[in-house]
C-alpha cells in the first residue's frame, strides 16, 4: 500500500468536504439575509405625513388647501356676501366696471391666493386701475409676474423654490412687522424655509406688514391712487396646515384687519390658483402644454408611441399584390370574334338564320308582331306600322323567303339580307 498516495487522497477528501460545508453555510447565510430583507422589500413606501402640493383651493380641506383662510376672509366683513370669480381679472373687471357705473360704485375688495400668480399684461393693468379707483386688492402667492410688480414699484427675489432649493424641512416662522400693532409674536410651523422676500423702490406710501425668519420683509401694504394693495409672498402661510398651528390664525386675522369692514362687494378669486403653469400671452398652446410636467410627459409619451408606430409600419406586412388588368373581352369584341368564326367556316345559312332570329325578336319587342310567314299580310302590316315603303318591305320578304327555302346562301344574298334588315330597323313611323 502506497502511504503517500493514501495521504494525498485523505487530504483531498477533507478539502472537498470542507468546501461543501462552507458552501452550505454561505447558502444558509444568504437565505437568512434574504428572509430578513423580504418584509422590507414588500412593505409599501409610507406616504408623507402631509401633501407637499400647495393647492390653496378654498374647497380643499387638506393640509395645503385654503378653506380656513377663506373662512376668515368671509367673516372679516359685516353683512357682505362673498362672490367667486373664475375668469381672468380683466374680463371680470370690465363687466364689474359697467355694473358700478350703473349702481353708483362703492369700495370693493378682491382677494387672490394662489401658488403662482401668472397674470398677463392686460390683467395686471386692470388690477392697477382697480386699486387706483379706490378699491382694495389682496394678493398672496409665491410667484408674481414682474410686469405686475413693476406697476406698483415692487420687486420679488428671483430663484425662489417652493421647497427651499435643496433645503430640508425645519421650524420656520413669520413675525409681524407693523409697529402700529406692537406684536412681536412668532407664527411658525414645521415646513420648508420661507425664503421669498419683497423689495420696493416706490415713492408711494407703504408699510411692511410681516417679515420671514431671516428678517426680510415678505408682506407689504401699499397706497396706490385712492385704494390700497396688500401683497404677501411665502403663500404657504395661507394654507390650512399653517393657520391651524398654535396661534397662527392670528396672522390671517391681523392681515385681514387692514381691509375695510364695510366693503360693498367682496370677491374670492378661483382662477389663478387653477393655472399655476400658465404661460405668457404671446406663447403658443404647445408651450403651455410643455410647461406642465405631467402634460409634458404625456406629450412625450404620445410622440414616442407615434414614432414607434411609424417605425414598425415601415415594412409591408404582406407582399405587394399586382394589379390585374381588366379583361378585354367586351361584348363588341366577343361579337366580332363569333362573326369571324362563322365567316371563316363559310356557313352563310347559319348566319342568315341567326339574323332572322334576331329580326323576329326585334319585331316582337318593337311592334308586337309574331310573323310566321313573310307573306302579303306581313308586308302590309309592317309597312303600316314602321312607315317603310311597301315596295321595300316586299323586297325584304322576298329575300327572307329565298333564304328560308334554299340550302345554301351566297355572300351576295347574305349581304343584301343584312342591308334590308338594317333598313327595316332604321325606319320610323310617319317618316
Amino acid at each position: 500500500m502506497d502511504l503517500t498516495r493514501h495521504s494525498y487522497i485523505c487530504r483531498r477528501r477533507a478539502f472537498t468536504n470542507a468546501r461543501a460545508w462552507l458552501s452550505r453555510c454561505l447558502s444558509c447565510v444568504g437565505l437568512g439575509i434574504g428572509l430578513l430583507l423580504l418584509p422590507g422589500c414588500l412593505r409599501k413606501a409610507r406616504p408623507p405625513l402631509i401633501s407637499q402640493t400647495l393647492t390653496l383651493a378654498a374647497s380643499d380641506s387638506s393640509a395645503m388647501g385654503a378653506c380656513v383662510f377663506q373662512h376668515f376672509y368671509k367673516n372679516a366683513f359685516v353683512n357682505t356676501p362673498l362672490s367667486t370669480n373664475i375668469r381672468p381679472f380683466d374680463r371680470w373687471y370690465k363687466q364689474q366696471f359697467l355694473v358700478d357705473d350703473v349702481d353708483g360704485g362703492g369700495t370693493q375688495v378682491y382677494c387672490a391666493v394662489a401658488p403662482a400668480l401668472k397674470t398677463w399684461r392686460p390683467e395686471a393693468e386692470a388690477m392697477a386701475d382697480f386699486v387706483e379707483r379706490g378699491n382694495v386688492l389682496l394678493l398672496a402667492s409665491n410667484t408674481f409676474e414682474p410686469g405686475l410688480l413693476e406697476l406698483f414699484g415692487l420687486e420679488a427675489e428671483d430663484g425662489f423654490n417652493l421647497f427651499g432649493a435643496g433645503a430640508g424641512m425645519k421650524d420656520t416662522y413669520k413675525t409681524w412687522a407693523d409697529s402700529a400693532l406692537s406684536d412681536s409674536s412668532r407664527h411658525g410651523f414645521y415646513f420648508y424655509p420661507l425664503r421669498r422676500h419683497l423689495k420696493t423702490d416706490s415713492s408711494l406710501m407703504f408699510t411692511w406688514l410681516s417679515v420671514a425668519e431671516s428678517g426680510i420683509p415678505d408682506a407689504i401694504r401699499l397706497k396706490f391712487g385712492k385704494g390700497e394693495l396688500v401683497l404677501v409672498t411665502n403663500a404657504a402661510a395661507f394654507c390650512n396646515y399653517f393657520l391651524l398651528q398654535g396661534n397662527n390664525h392670528q396672522y390671517a386675522q391681523k392681515l385681514l384687519s387692514y381691509l375695510p369692514e364695510t366693503a360693498q362687494n367682496i370677491v374670492w378669486d378661483d382662477f389663478y390658483r387653477r393655472y399655476p403653469y400658465r404661460q405668457a400671452q404671446s406663447q403658443s398652446m404647445l408651450s403651455a402644454l410643455m410647461s406642465n410636467p405631467h402634460l409634458r410627459m404625456a406629450m412625450l409619451a404620445l410622440l414616442l408611441a407615434a414614432l414607434a408606430w411609424m417605425v414598425t409600419n415601415l415594412f409591408r406586412r404582406q407582399r405587394k399584390i399586382a394589379i390585374l388588368k381588366p379583361n378585354l373581352n367586351t361584348s363588341l369584341e366577343f361579337s366580332q370574334t363569333i362573326a369571324r368564326l362563322y365567316f371563316n367556316r363559310k356557313d352563310n345559312q347559319n348566319i342568315a338564320q341567326k339574323m332572322l332570329v334576331y329580326f323576329n325578336d326585334w319585331l316582337h319587342q318593337k311592334y308586337f308582331m309574331h310573323p310566321g310567314r313573310y307573306d302579303e299580310q306581313f308586308v302590309n302590316s309592317f309597312s303600316a306600322k314602321s312607315g317603310m315603303a311597301l315596295a321595300q318591305v316586299e323586297l325584304l320578304a322576298s329575300t327572307i323567303h329565298t333564304v328560308q327555302h334554299n340550302a345554301t346562301v351566297s355572300n351576295e344574298t347574305l349581304l343584301v339580307l343584312n342591308q334590308q334588315i338594317q333598313m327595316a330597323m332604321a325606319a320610323q313611323p310617319g317618316g
